[in-house]
């Protein structure tokens, strides 16, 4: 299978280099190639694909007055203005400010690490339940004994967890 499209990438290449025509193919390689055209079939596509290419090249008019096409090229160069067109710039910030800017965000990393280090301290210290419960009897809701640690996220305060 690979051996098969090796085949058919080098007759691509060749009908891409040297066309359809067999005899503008390397001499080496032409046999090899028209025995794999005669046994496969994506093979002969290939070089149908190749000479329905060709035949629409040599069908394709021939450009006839290139002379006037030239000379209207060079004028309509000559006719561009001399001075340079106006332009946007974009001004980037230079690194110094940019390391400014990233030293801001440092700050916004300690308090989040801080506050991930309070909610372990509070967890490890068995202050849970009574952060739980002081917010919710200043909102007038007093639950008296009915926060279970199932609420509370069931946190022990064994010494065994820590």
């Amino acid at each position: 299978m690979n051996e098969h499209r090796q085949e058919l990438k080098k007759l691509e290449g060749i009908l891409e280099r040297c066309g359809a025509d067999p005899r503008h193919w390397p001499q080496a390689e032409r046999t090899a190639l028209l025995a794999f055209i005669k046994s496969d079939e994506r093979a002969r596509a290939l070089l149908h694909e190749a000479r329905a290419l060709a035949n629409l090249l040599d069908a394709a008019p021939l450009a006839r007055d290139t002379g006037r096409l030239k000379s209207g090229i060079l004028d309509a160069i000559g006719n561009l203005p001399q001075e340079p067109a106006e332009t946007t710039v974009i001004a980037f910030p230079k690194p110094a400010l940019r390391a400014q800017n990233t030293a801001g965000r440092w700050g916004v990393a300690a308090l989040l690490a801080a506050s991930l280090l309070i909610g372990i301290w509070v967890g490890a210290a068995g202050f849970a339940e009574t952060l739980v419960r002081a917010p919710l009897e200043v909102a007038g809701m007093d639950l008296g004994d009915q926060i279970s640690p199932d609420y509370v996220g069931g946190i022990s305060t064994d010494e065994e967890l820590l």
